[in-house]
Order: C-alpha cells, then structure tokens, then sequence
C-alpha cells in the first residue's frame, strides 16, 4: 500500500485496458513527435548538444511516468530556462 503510493504506476496499471492503453499510446505518439525537435532546439537555444536537449525531455518524463501523481503536468525543457543556461 505505501509502495502504490510512492510508485503510482502499481496504482494505475492493473485498471489499464486495451482501450486506454490506445488512447494513451497515440497520445504518447503525438507527443513525441512535438517534443523531439522542440527539445533539441532547446539544447541548441542553451548551447549544448542536441542529445541533452534530448534527455531532458525524455529523462523526466518517464521518470514522472513512474512516480508522478498528478494526470496533467507538463514536464520538460522550457525556452526560459534554455535561455538563463545559456547566459
């Protein structure tokens, strides 16, 4: 019970079915296909290499998959923040 509470996946994916698991795996495709070049023009925009635009999209998304409580966040590069690295 406390496990559940700390890895909310245990929470969720016993009640998953076919059609969720659709719904969230198109949502997930589209997704995807907008952060990817927007997270490396922010690794570009922070003067890094693409790759850690990359990671910093995909890195704390699925760690935010696992351990994440709430169903809408957003998580992930930001031009701001890209901008503050890089000055």
């Amino acid at each position: 019970q406390k496990v559940a509470k700390i890895v909310t996946v245990l929470e969720w994916l016993p009640q998953m079915t076919c059609h969720k698991l659709r719904a969230d795996l198109v949502a997930g495709l589209t997704v995807g296909v907008m952060v990817i070049p927007q997270s490396m023009s922010y690794g570009a925009i922070a003067g890094l290499p693409y790759i850690n635009g990359m990671y910093s999209a995909c890195v704390p998304t699925l760690i935010y998959a696992l351990f994440g409580q709430s169903r809408q966040l957003a998580v992930g590069p930001v031009a701001m923040v890209s901008l503050l690295v890089e000055a």
